[in-house]
């Protein structure tokens, strides 16, 4: 063992009856009791204690530490309290300006760190910043805050980047291209760094983390790709009191001797919410046959949004004591869907992207077509796909179709989404039936699962994404034709749901299908045609229709209805 780790246990075991009255009380103000142990450390009283010289000076703590009067103790605890709950305050709202900041400064297509410039923060709590939003998007860091003409900063970095390294490569680069000096000064180790520039070279400072970062000698960009390492998997009824007593013999945990992170599978979600301020946290229920755990996720509340049933965990375990009980608790480090990272969206979700997607498309055909002659397209082959993904970041692939999806991906690791890409990292993502105005230029290449299928869809892809390379899978079965061929129903068809409409009744999707010999995704389609000709109000999600006036139409006046008959319908017919 350590010296550092024997001092520090033995520091923990007498700090719970220690006679230093300042201790006692910011004990007592964080609710730290004994045993005290390195979450209270890091979490509870090392914070307090660094308040004071982050946002005024360390020599309060040092006097709360040394200091034998009950009186001084207790108004320099309570000071240092109340500093601390300032500072959470300040590095909220620098973390929200620093994250609303993203879009306009960061280009995740490109960038390979995140570079943000604020004006007058905090100087000592831009680096909680710095780490906050790097534990979020998993990438390198640096927030500075601008004061005149000079910038402060402090960079946070991920396993896989030296940001210490970078900044000495982005500072000898500088100079060779002939320029003076870039820093002001810098220093800090591989993980963390601190540095003084003038703010007029912020924006060098972003292109020459560009260059040197991809040129790293030990830098794999795959790195990039968030991965989390486990000691042991253990089925969740081992997590017991008896297994954490046996994993605090291990204690104190920290840098260089990590707490253990264990890996359980297949476990039921019975509950998955936020909680804590603003939702920031993960607070779960979890169920392996009879045996029954309670979680939480710190800065994942997120999560609580994924709809998962099954999941595997990486946690920690530990004890966790509330109105008196004690009660085992996974604290939970990752957590993904049981059978991959990928979690598929049901069928009925993509058919309703779909339809939206094709209504757009119709509404817009003739500026859309124009340019599709100009919009360049490269054959693609599913093989060439695979190896293109190999680095996890910047490929959009557009789907309709999750069975064909799943086999081009053949297990690999890609995001799913329906509609709009929710992930700004521009990670490998499988985007099933787009919406063309959320589109973003974050990507290397966008390439169409399903072929030219739709007619438009290439021409605003080019619009929306002019940075991207655009390929076409070469290979891609006509399942999707085949399906907007089976959604091009004939004019007597549409007229025989109308009747039907007009007799009242119930006017649940299901219903109407089952009364006209339809299918659901049939009977959408026609509402929607009957919506853009006033036969009907129709709203698709959440599902709301109701029957206008009576008046005499053409169903080809629909931008629907033209376009699939203008593409589609002589397949239906043979």
């Amino acid at each position: 063992m350590e010296e550092n780790r024997v001092i520090v246990r033995e520091g923990m075991m007498r700090m719970g009856t220690s006679a230093r009255p300042g201790l006692k009380k910011l004990m007592e103000l964080a609710q730290v009791s004994q045993p005290v142990n390195t979450g209270h450390l890091g979490f509870r009283l090392a914070p307090r204690l660094n308040a004071g010289g982050r946002l005024e000076t360390a020599e309060q703590c040092v006097k709360l530490l040394t200091t034998k009067d009950e009186a001084e103790a207790t108004a320099i605890a309570t000071h240092l309290n109340g500093l601390n709950q300032e500072r959470q305050a300040m590095e909220k709202q620098i973390v929200e300006q620093a994250i609303s900041a993203i879009p306009a400064q960061v280009n995740f297509r490109t960038d390979f760190a995140i570079v943000i410039l604020g004006q007058e923060w905090n100087n000592g709590v831009i680096g909680l910043a710095a780490g906050r939003i790097c534990e979020k998007y998993h990438f390198p860091t640096i927030v500075l805050s601008q004061h005149g003409d000079l910038a402060v900063g402090s960079c946070r970095s991920i396993p896989g980047v030296d940001i210490h390294q970078m900044l000495t490569a982005c500072k000898a680069l500088y100079q060779a291209e002939g320029h003076g000096q870039l820093f002001e000064r810098f220093g800090g180790h591989s993980q963390a760094a601190g540095l003084t520039i003038r703010a007029e070279l912020v924006p060098e400072l972003r292109r020459l983390l560009n260059r040197v970062i991809p040129q790293g000698d030990n830098c794999d960009l795959t790195c990039y790709i968030p991965q989390k390492e486990y000691e042991l998997e253990v089925p969740l009824e081992a997590v017991n009191m008896a297994l954490i007593d046996e994993l605090n013999q291990l204690q104190p945990t920290g840098y260089g001797n990590p707490n253990p992170v264990l890996m359980a599978r297949g476990l039921h979600v019975q509950e998955a919410r936020r909680v804590g301020v603003g939702g920031a946290h993960l607070k779960l229920t979890l169920l392996d046959g009879a045996n029954v755990r309670g979680g939480i996720g710190f800065q994942q509340g997120d999560l609580a949004d994924r709809g998962y049933e099954r999941v595997d965990v990486l946690f920690s375990p530990e004890v966790n004591e509330f109105r008196g009980q004690r009660t085992v608790q996974l604290n939970v480090a990752a957590m993904k869907q049981t059978g991959g990272s990928l979690l598929w969206p049901d069928e009925k979700m993509i058919f309703s992207a779909l339809l939206q997607e094709l209504t757009a498309l119709a509404s817009n055909y003739n500026t859309l077509s124009s340019g599709d002659a100009q919009a360049k397209i490269l054959p693609l082959r599913t093989n060439q796909l695979r190896e293109k993904l190999r680095l996890g970041r910047g490929v959009l692939m557009i789907a309709h179709q999750s069975a064909w999806a799943k086999d081009v991906l053949s297990g690999g690791e890609a995001d799913t989404d329906v509609g709009q890409v929710r992930d700004a990292r521009a990670f490998n993502t499988v985007l099933f039936a787009p919406d063309a105005e959320k589109l973003r230029d974050d990507w290397r290449d966008v390439v169409l699962l399903d072929g030219e299928t739709l007619p438009g869809l290439k021409n605003i892809i080019r619009q929306k994404c002019p940075n991207a390379r655009l390929w076409c899978l070469s290979d891609a079965p006509d399942d999707l034709r085949k399906q907007l061929s089976a959604m091009t129903v004939s004019e007597d068809t549409l007229r025989g749901l109308y009747r039907r409409l007009l007799r009242g009744g119930t006017m649940a999707a299901s219903a109407l299908a089952q009364d006209c010999g339809m299918t659901e995704g049939q009977v959408l389609t026609g509402l929607t045609v009957f919506g853009q000709v006033a036969l009907v109000s129709f709203k698709l999600d959440p599902y709301q229709l109701t029957l206008l006036p009576m008046h005499k139409v053409a169903l080809t006046d629909s931008p629907l209805r033209k376009y699939l008959i203008t593409h589609y319908a002589a397949e239906t017919q043979m």
